[in-house]
């Protein structure tokens, strides 16, 4: 049995919310969690998982597929920061282990730490730095973490405080930029296009579609390297202060765990299914508008083939104001290298078919009727047609537009 103490992020500053004893065995275990009764008589208290763990005294364990309550397991590092964990570690780690072993700048509002009192650290490995290594240091030693072959030295290893608090397969770290907080995003070895500046491109083109996308910008450091800048949408900043906002993933809505993609059920594991997340824990005054949006973020990726929208690349973030939970600002759109008409969750009645028809048909699932979604369809059709355009001034070249025109189709109802 391992524990630790679940702190979130209200008003400023980090408060003990809950205690969690994980219990792990090779290929099964569960959690126990439970609020602390200190915690329940604030009347800002927000639910860690909406889903699994409601407010109550009561205590918590998690349904036998998950080995952690899932708003938790969206605060643990994915496959690119547990790689950057195992490599400091020398070995593999339990759920736990990658859990409290992140940075505790985590995505975000929770924190993890060993007594109630303290406030949140790192568990298990110790700290190396604070957040005051430069971009071009970090794409240096990010460049090093990626070659397994190749020994980390230790002037690199602060690279951990940075590197290990995402989700993603892609490298990434933390980085401050202009006195901003941003998630950077690099170029990997084996990377047959540049995905750095397509992503780049693509985001803004989803912005020129009435999408809501984080602020960004594509920059080259002295190395040569690019590097995507994706700025915090879990951080606001006020007064002077630091807020952290609530994630949850879509995944963690939905009640699943990553090995749903071995066997997707179109109706379950679908933007419809979102989209009724969405009006049981929608955020009052703000759920048409979300619901609009995501129907809008699906049409996007079926123009764009974006295949990679699975459920932990949609989110949620708790609005405190309003008590509920709006749709976060899109990231990871990304054209597939190679397209397969398929989106990676159900569109309509016809499952996953990535296909306008398919879209309209299933549009009541997001409150619009026929003459609406066909209406948004337009919009984000007339404003992703100079695509070719866009992504040429994103520097991005003319043999890698060519590829990509197998993947942008335009259906104008």
């Amino acid at each position: 049995m391992q524990t630790a103490y679940v702190y979130i992020h209200l008003d400023g500053e980090f408060v003990p919310a809950g205690v969690m004893q994980t219990y792990e065995e090779i290929r099964s275990g569960y959690s126990i969690f439970q609020y602390g009764k200190k915690y329940l008589k604030r009347r800002d208290a927000v639910e860690i998982d909406p889903i699994l763990l409601p407010l109550s005294e009561i205590e918590y364990r998690t349904p036998e597929w998950l080995k952690l309550f899932g708003g938790i397991r969206d605060a643990a590092p994915d496959s690119w920061g547990r790689y950057v964990l195992e490599r400091e570690a020398g070995k593999s780690l339990s759920e736990f282990d990658y859990l409290v072993a992140a940075s505790s700048d985590r995505v975000g509002a929770l924190g993890f730490g060993d007594d109630p009192v303290n406030g949140p650290r790192r568990m298990g490995l110790a700290s190396k730095a604070s957040l005051d290594l430069d971009l071009d240091n970090l794409v240096f030693a990010a460049q090093s973490y990626m070659d397994k072959e190749k020994e980390i030295h230790d002037s690199l290893k602060p690279f951990i405080e940075y590197g290990a608090s995402f989700g993603g397969a892609r490298p990434k770290a933390l980085a401050k930029y202009k006195e901003r907080y941003w998630v950077a995003k690099f170029e990997a070895k084996e990377d047959l296009r540049s995905e750095t500046k397509i992503e780049y491109a693509n985001m803004l083109l989803a912005k020129r579609c009435g999408i809501t996308i984080p602020d960004i910008k594509h920059v080259t450091v002295k190395s040569g390297h690019h590097v995507l800048l994706v700025e915090r949408f879990d951080r606001e900043k006020s007064n002077g202060k630091i807020y952290r906002k609530h994630f949850v993933s879509g995944l963690s809505m939905l009640n699943e765990n990553e090995n749903y993609v071995i066997e997707i059920d179109p109706e379950k594991h679908s933007y419809g299914t979102l989209a009724d997340i969405i009006r049981r824990y929608g955020a009052p005054g703000s759920i048409s508008d979300d619901m609009e949006e995501l129907f809008r973020r699906m049409i996007f990726n079926i123009i764009c083939s974006n295949g990679d929208d699975h459920l932990r690349n949609h989110g949620f973030l708790y609005d405190s104001y309003n008590k509920g939970w709006r749709l976060s600002p899109c990231y990871d759109i990304v054209p597939d290298v190679n397209p397969y008409g398929m989106l990676g969750l159900g569109v309509g009645p016809l499952g996953r078919q990535a296909s306008i028809k398919n879209a309209v048909r299933g549009c009541s699932s997001f409150g619009l009727n026929k003459d609406e979604a066909n209406h948004i369809i337009r919009r984000v059709c007339e404003g992703a047609k100079a695509w070719q355009t866009l992504f040429a001034d994103c520097q991005v070249t003319d043999t890698e537009i060519k590829k990509l025109e197998k993947n942008f189709h335009f259906f104008i109802p």
